[in-house]
């Protein structure tokens, strides 16, 4: 069950966050014909003590969610509920705020002006990297970045294999073989040639793979994401079809049967080329911000830092020390 609190303040209309002082950058234009009609009639349809919010409040809401984020919440009457409370409670709380003032202490001004110069920041170099131009020899220069950098285009070596795991298990030693004796009598049917995957039914004690005949559904990477006594073994098996010997690890002992090699190989450029085609125009993008940013340094001669200083160690005298130290900084 949901709780809201009930503030006794003076009712007002909330839309969004005007309240804050907060402006949006998409602008009511991009809403387009709904969002008219909704500003023109603007019916509320959530409301509390300090806060009445309309369909154009919701559309404001809900303008960055990404569609499987918009699926969850029509799925689930609980999900869209949780959402609604909280964007009307958080509402209501800023018009709270703002009815109070709180708007104009000086921290929360600064916070405010941040939180917007930030925003706008990113819309900007957002815009410059919208607008970024995509050399005509856009092939030509990733051909060429292809055949500078041919060792960073191959696959990995990937395997498959299964396993029969023997482990110690939990009943009296004097009843229960010892793993390896158990291990050497699946070796010596193995070399009448009994199937593996039929012994791996019938001995093996991982219980993930045992029915599969072994077999481990995932392909087996150099990657260290395996126990490494397991890892070497398997990658040790020459072709397809061997079998190692006893491998023992923290989990018993296996016999490992290679059952699919997929050996490194060098991508060719028509592989690759999409993926090196947009290395490179996130290079052009991220330069081309770079170089806003740049452009937007002032000049050192036009930077009074002496004041700088000098209100800053003004500031420094009623600045809160931090819980723990930090270290300075160089």
């Amino acid at each position: 069950m949901a709780y809201r609190t009930v503030f006794f303040a003076p009712r007002f209309l909330i839309t969004g966050f005007a309240a804050l002082g907060l402006s949006t950058l998409a602008g009511c234009q991009s809403l387009g014909a709904r969002a008219a009609v909704e500003a023109a009639d603007p019916a509320v349809i959530s409301e509390s003590e300090n806060a009445r919010l309309t369909l154009a409040d919701y559309r404001a809401n809900f303008i960055e969610m990404k569609a499987e984020q918009a699926d969850r919440l029509l799925g689930s009457r609980e999900a869209l509920l949780d959402n609604v409370l909280d964007f009307h409670s958080n509402s209501d709380l800023a018009a709270q705020a703002a009815e109070l003032g709180l708007d104009k202490d000086p921290v929360v001004a600064a916070q405010l002006s941040r939180a917007r110069r930030m925003i706008l920041v990113a819309a900007m170099l957002g815009r410059v990297s919208r607008q970024i131009e995509v050399p005509d020899d856009l092939e030509v220069l990733a051909k060429e970045r292809y055949l500078q950098q041919q060792d960073k285009w191959v696959t990995h070596e990937r395997r498959k294999v299964a396993h029969i795991l023997v482990t110690p298990g939990t009943g009296c030693r004097c009843e229960v073989p010892k793993p390896a004796e158990t291990i050497r009598k699946i070796q010596g049917r193995l070399a009448k040639g009994e199937s593996f995957a039929a012994l791996a039914k019938e001995y093996s004690d991982d219980p993930s793979t045992a029915g599969a005949g072994g077999e481990i559904s995932s392909w087996l990477l150099r990657d260290g994401k395996t126990v490494p006594q397991f890892e070497n073994a398997a990658f040790a098996l020459k072709e397809v079809g061997d079998v190692s010997g006893p491998v023992e690890t923290a989990y018993g002992i296996h016999l490992i049967k290679l059952t699919e090699l997929e050996p490194s190989r060098q991508l060719s450029f028509d592989e690759v080329k999409p993926a090196i085609e947009e290395q490179i125009r996130q290079q052009l993008r991220f330069s081309a911000m770079e170089q806003a940013r740049g452009d937007a340094y002032p000049r050192d001669e036009a930077i009074d830092l002496a004041a700088i200083q000098n209100l800053l160690r003004e500031m420094r005298a009623s600045m809160p020390e931090s819980e723990t130290a930090e270290p300075a900084t160089p």
